[in-house]
């Protein structure tokens, strides 16, 4: 995940408070390899909304 941010790659975790392995996002962060952390309900949005604005 680090050398998809690296290289310019758009890189996000669920939030830790919501995700059942909370380590796994907790991990992505420490690296600086996850850009933001999404709460799971705002997921599908934050996704449709990346996808739009990507265009």
């Amino acid at each position: 995940m680090l050398a998809l941010r690296q290289a310019g790659g758009a890189c996000f975790v669920q939030q830790a408070e919501s995700c059942v392995v909370a380590g796994m996002p907790d991990s992505a962060a420490a690296l600086g390899a996850a850009e933001q952390s999404v709460p799971l309900e705002g997921l599908p949005r934050f996704l449709l909304g990346r996808c739009v604005g990507a265009g």
